[in-house]
C-alpha cells in the first residue's frame, strides 16, 4: 500500500514532531525524511510480553506476538510523551497483532479493537499524556441480517445473505434471538455475479451453534478466512431450530 502526504493538519497544533510524508513505499525499511532529515525513525521491531509493548519516541514500529505466537493481545503502550505519533505495522504476516480498545493505555476509532493482520497494513497513533489515540489506520465496520419473522420457529430452509465489500478483516460474529433455543447454522460462501453461488461451505458444519441461549458469539472463527474479498456470505439453518423464531447474526470487522 502506499501513504502519501500526511501533513501536520493531521497532528495537534501541541504535537513535538510535524509529519510531512510525501511517500512511503510500504516497507517501512528506512526513516521517513523531509529536506534531506529524519521526521519519522524506522525503530527496531517490538515484540508483545505480556500485553505490553515499550516505544523509545516517535516512529514506525513493526510489532510481533509474544514467543512468535498466530495471535496476540496488544493492550498497553509503554513510553512516550505528549504529542509523539507513532506508527505500528505487523512485523510477521503470518502473525495476527489485536490492539485493544480502552483495556489499557489504547483508544481506538470506533471504540472497537483493531487488528494489524492484513498486508502490510499501517495504524497510526498519538500520545496525548494518558493514552495513545488512533488518528489514522483501519476502520470498525458492522453487517448482518435478521433471520425468521419472530412468528414461528425458523425452518432448516431458510437463510439470509450478508454480502461484504473488499479488505475486511473479521473479528466475530455475533447473533442474537428473540427468545432462548436451540440452532446450528452453516456458512457458505457467493461470489458476485455467479449464479447460483457456489454454496461452498466454511469450515466444519455447523461452523455457529446456539443452545438453550438468547445470545452467542464466536471470536474464534475457526475454519473461517478472516480476510475477506468483496463477496457475500449465505447463513443456513441446518438444525436444531427449537424454540427460536427470530435470531440477528451481526459480523464485527475492520475496513482495511
Amino acid at each position: 500500500m502506499s501513504l502519501t502526504k500526511i501533513t501536520s493538519k493531521a497532528v495537534e497544533a501541541d504535537a513535538k514532531y510535524i509529519i510531512d510524508v510525501d511517500q512511503v513505499d510500504g516497507l517501512h525499511g528506512a526513516d521517513l525524511m523531509l529536506d534531506g532529515e529524519p521526521v519519522i525513525k524506522a525503530q527496531t521491531e517490538l515484540t508483545i510480553d505480556t500485553g505490553v509493548i515499550t516505544v523509545v519516541g516517535p516512529g514506525y514500529y513493526p510489532v510481533d506476538t509474544e514467543s512468535d505466537a498466530s495471535f496476540d493481545n496488544l493492550v498497553t503502550i509503554s513510553g512516550g510523551t505528549t504529542g509523539d505519533v507513532i506508527t505500528l505495522y505487523p512485523a510477521d504476516l503470518s502473525r495476527t497483532v489485536l490492539l485493544m480498545h480502552a483495556d489499557g493505555n489504547i483508544a481506538l476509532s470506533g471504540e472497537a479493537d483493531n487488528p494489524l493482520a492484513v498486508g502490510r497494513s499501517l495504524l497510526t497513533l498519538r500520545y496525548d499524556g494518558t493514552d495513545w489515540r488512533q488518528i489514522a489506520g483501519p476502520r470498525p465496520v458492522v453487517f448482518g441480517y435478521n433471520l425468521g419473522t419472530g412468528q414461528s420457529v425458523i425452518a432448516m430452509t431458510e437463510y439470509g445473505d450478508i454480502p461484504y465489500l473488499p479488505g475486511i478483516y473479521l473479528l466475530g460474529i455475533y447473533a442474537m434471538a428473540k427468545q432462548s433455543g436451540s440452532i446450528n447454522m452453516d456458512i457458505r460462501t457467493e461470489t458476485f455475479g455467479t449464479i447460483p453461488d457456489s454454496a461452498d461451505s466454511i469450515g466444519t458444519s455447523p461452523c455457529f451453534t446456539m443452545s438453550s441461549e438468547q445470545t452467542k458469539s464466536d471470536t474464534t472463527l475457526t475454519g473461517i478466512t478472516r480476510e475477506q474479498s468483496a463477496g457475500c456470505w449465505k447463513f443456513f439453518v441446518t438444525a436444531n431450530a427449537t424454540g427460536i423464531t427470530q435470531v440477528a447474526v451481526v459480523c464485527l470487522g475492520v475496513m482495511m
